[in-house]
């Protein structure tokens, strides 16, 4: 290193200087975990609303839910080699605006069916719209660090 010239030097260091960690293909990977939470949240709420009352089908939702969120997390973290910079508080943001999101919508349904459809089911725009509204916010989320530099 003693050998450098000042000019070697200072290319060198401006080299340096411009490399960034992460790369377009960790933010890529990384917004799709965060894109792959948010849909396994909404499909979470139509799930368990379609198994409500049905058997043994309903006790299979919340774990099929853990082990789909388990196995995202896993491949989120095994393809995204870095955490794109600000990435976690977008994501814990759009994970506190979905989970505050799934709660209002499982309150709205069950107040629904207890009494204005006077137990029946759901119809199947109502839970389409639920789950998209569920997921909005990690989808959002996604597209802030898979868009930002």
């Amino acid at each position: 290193m003693d050998d450098l010239s000042p000019a070697q030097a200072r290319s060198r260091l401006a080299a340096a200087a411009s490399t960034t960690l992460t790369t377009d293909r960790d933010r890529r990977a990384y917004a799709l975990g965060m894109a792959g939470f948010g849909v396994a949240m909404g499909l979470f709420v139509v799930a368990d609303r379609l198994t409500d009352g049905h058997g043994w089908w309903s006790q299979l939702v919340l774990p099929a839910y853990v082990v789909l969120l388990m196995v995202t997390a896993e491949w989120q973290r095994r393809a995204a080699r870095t955490v794109p910079r600000h990435a976690g508080v977008v994501a814990w943001c759009g994970v506190g605006g979905s989970v505050v999101l799934m709660l209002a919508a499982i309150m709205v349904l069950n107040y629904r069916r207890a009494s204005v459809l006077d137990g029946a089911g759901e119809q199947a725009w109502v839970l389409v719209a639920t789950g998209v509204v569920v997921a909005l916010p990690m989808l959002v989320a996604a597209l802030v660090v898979r868009r930002a530099r």
